[in-house]
């Protein structure tokens, strides 16, 4: 996960920021970025930070489901694959 918003690594401090001051990068964004990257934390819309300074348990469960997702549809493929060799093999028979 990019961003490790969760629960636990939440900070106490919160800056003043829009979701308008973001996507036009005003001197408020600018701010407050300076402030993010000083705590070494990542800045959310609403202004709220969180700390990168160690995983948050969302980030892991989402790696973990993502790696598991991979893992099935790769499975899947290698399954559609058997399938296929098998149809090609009743056919010439």
């Amino acid at each position: 996960m990019q961003q490790n918003i969760s629960p636990e690594t939440i900070l106490t401090e919160k800056v003043d920021v829009s979701p308008f001051d973001i996507t036009n990068r005003t001197e408020k964004f600018w701010a407050a970025k300076e402030i993010s990257d000083s705590l070494n934390a990542c800045l959310c819309a609403n202004g709220s930070l969180f700390s990168k300074d160690k995983k948050g348990i969302l980030p892991d469960l989402v790696e973990i489901f993502m790696k598991g997702r991979v893992d099935a549809k790769n499975e899947m493929k290698e399954w559609s694959k058997r399938i296929e060799y098998a149809k090609k093999k009743l056919e010439t028979i």
